[in-house]
């Protein structure tokens, strides 16, 4: 039995790749790498993981460098590789670089974010002291 994993990358149209279910998984994340390495401008060391993931819960499954036979491993993560009528055996699959992770983090980075003032304010004429002692120095 083949299965067909359609990888989606940042650099890049989706990558399909037909794969006969008698592999290890070892064979099958060889064959992602190398596709990648051919079909987009990313070398292997820059691809972080490959990965399946559920979109309405956002759970991820790595794709492992194992033994695992694919015939064996798809149906031990059904959750993940559910069943299609549309499209028989056909998988999505995402491979995350280095540089989109960097971007992401920067985003997310905590030292950038600003945080606003929330504190209530009861009176404003303390605000307007503070003002006035400004203006006039010897006050």
């Amino acid at each position: 039995m083949s299965y067909t994993f359609e990888l989606h990358t940042t650099a890049s149209a989706q990558i399909c790749v037909t794969i006969d279910g008698n592999m290890t998984m070892k064979q099958v994340t060889d064959i992602f790498f190398c596709e990648i390495e051919k079909k987009t401008v990313f070398q292997r060391e820059e691809i972080l993981d490959i990965f399946v993931q559920i979109a309405h819960c956002n759970e991820t499954l790595s794709i492992p460098c194992s033994n695992t036979l694919v015939k064996d491993f798809i149906p031990m993560n059904r959750k993940f590789f559910p069943y299609s009528a549309d499209n028989k055996n056909t998988y999505h699959l995402h491979a995350i670089d280095r540089m989109y992770r960097e971007r992401i983090d920067c985003k997310i980075d905590p030292q950038t974010t600003v945080c606003k003032n929330r504190e209530i304010k009861t009176s404003h004429m303390g605000e307007f002291i503070q003002r006035t002692r400004k203006i006039i120095p010897f006050w």
